[in-house]
């Protein structure tokens, strides 16, 4: 009944989304779905529910999907995406979209193979019902929910055997010291049960859905201020990729600067998405404390993949945790020209993507 819903929408829904992803937009769909093994990231992308029904064809076969900060989806599209989802998916992430009741219930009956979900939704008595007969579901997260401490227990009560690992929102009003006091009977009933419990306690832990404002090197890029209370006068953020040390475009070593530019422009695409289908999903979590001070440190996830690891595997960057950079180079046995020469074509490659070289 739904679907009849939207018939004779179908010619607008096509036609908006060719203006946001391009006139071969089901082409670049069908090839990120091959390409990501099955997993989509819609995050962020303004749809709307005759967008999302249209697209339902296309996701068929898709195994993880991110829709994500999609305030205009409601139930009339979500319901028929978990119908026609539920054979295969088995990760969902839907956090920041429009409260609807019954939505979680209805996925959680629908769809028993589904094993981790990421929500901002609340659980009703029906969902919890549906929570606590699930068989599949191993990670819960629960993000920027509405959410007490009564709410807290009820659904840990409800949580499946099959759960190991949770992630909890910080109660509204909660100091980060609150966190810790009021959590510590909560996440002790929870180890009774062998679950581990997580809490995601404000901006300086993680952050979800980052706005990029430009990539400054292979380590280092900008984004909008996470807390602007903090820097009233400031309009952006420094962020540092934790872990590593990118080649620097100011080296005078001819292999490091080629690195270099390979390396901000391979960000670049990560992060901002060009070339790919949608929005990549992006967090920044495990806030680490900055030696220089200014800037933000984190482990940069992108499509839940480690962005400083790949960096390290294409010989971009190489690991390094704020000792003696001389020393660390020494220690791991790492110069820039070895690196280019080992990824030769992989630098190559990302060379041309920039003018930034100079002849």
């Amino acid at each position: 009944n739904i679907r009849n819903f939207f018939r004779g929408t179908e010619s607008r829904a096509r036609a908006s989304l060719k203006n946001k992803f391009g006139n071969d937009y089901e082409k670049k769909l069908r090839e990120s779905i091959e390409a990501n093994k099955g997993w989509v990231v819609l995050q962020n992308t303004d749809l709307t529910d005759e967008e999302l029904i249209s697209l339902l064809p296309l996701l068929k076969g898709v195994k993880r999907l991110d829709i994500s900060k999609n305030p205009k989806l409601t139930a009339m599209s979500l319901l028929p995406m978990i119908d026609s989802t539920k054979d295969t998916l088995w990760e969902l992430r839907m956090d920041h979209t429009v409260e609807q009741k019954y939505v979680l219930g209805y996925l959680l009956r629908t769809n028993q193979k589904l094993r981790r979900l990421r929500t901002n939704l609340s659980f009703t008595k029906s969902g919890l019902r549906a929570l606590r007969k699930h068989e599949s579901l191993k990670i819960l997260k629960l993000n920027d929910a509405h959410i007490s401490s009564w709410n807290l227990n009820r659904i840990l009560r409800n949580l499946p055997p099959s759960v190991d690992q949770m992630t909890i929102p910080p109660v509204h009003g909660w100091t980060d010291r609150d966190a810790t006091n009021r959590y510590r009977r909560f996440r002790g009933r929870a180890a009774e049960r062998n679950i581990a419990i997580s809490l995601s306690t404000s901006y300086r832990t993680v952050q979800f859905f980052p706005e990029i404002n430009a990539v400054m090197d292979g380590d280092t890029f900008t984004l909008a201020l996470l807390d602007s209370s903090t820097a009233p006068n400031q309009t952006e953020q420094i962020v540092r990729v934790f872990g590593i040390d990118a080649a620097e475009i100011s080296s005078n070593s001819r292999y490091e600067k080629k690195i270099a530019i390979a390396a901000k422009n391979f960000v670049e695409h990560t992060l901002l998405g060009k070339g790919q289908f949608g929005r990549p999903s992006i967090e920044l979590v495990d806030q680490q404390k900055d030696a220089y001070g200014g800037r933000m440190v984190f482990t940069v996830l992108v499509n839940n993949v480690n962005l400083g690891n790949e960096l390290i595997a294409r010989g971009m960057a190489y690991p390094y945790f704020g000792d003696n950079k001389d020393q660390a180079l020494r220690r791991l046995g790492f110069s820039w020209k070895k690196a280019y020469n080992t990824n030769k074509e992989e630098i190559e490659h990302w060379l041309k993507q920039s003018s930034d070289l100079e002849n």
